[in-house]
């Protein structure tokens, strides 16, 4: 998903609802990929975002953390996908992914 460039990147239909296209990459990981089993590192969940995995993808976690999306268990994030609003977010990234 990177373009290689850093700053601003255009929003697409998709993305207009959470801000930017790598928060929407990030919650759709999260929210609905396959977890690893043993977690995700920073690295892994930037990967996924599309951003640098130095600095780029700490407000995007922190955001996730903040919201109670995602917990730290050993250095490592997992996802909490029993809340209602991450049931709700995976209920809008379906409805945006049909369009």
């Amino acid at each position: 998903m990177s373009d290689g460039k850093r700053g601003a990147k255009r929003l697409g239909t998709r993305d207009w609802v959470f801000g930017s296209a790598p928060r929407r990459a990030l919650l759709a990981t999260v929210l609905q990929d396959p977890a690893p089993r043993q977690g995700w590192t920073k690295a892994d969940l930037a990967r996924a975002a599309g951003v640098s995995p130095n600095g780029g993808i700490d407000e995007h976690v922190a955001g996730l953390a903040s919201l109670r999306l995602l917990t730290l268990r050993d250095g490592r994030w997992f996802a909490d996908r029993t809340s209602g609003l991450g049931r709700a977010l995976r209920r809008v990234l379906v409805e945006l992914d049909a369009l």
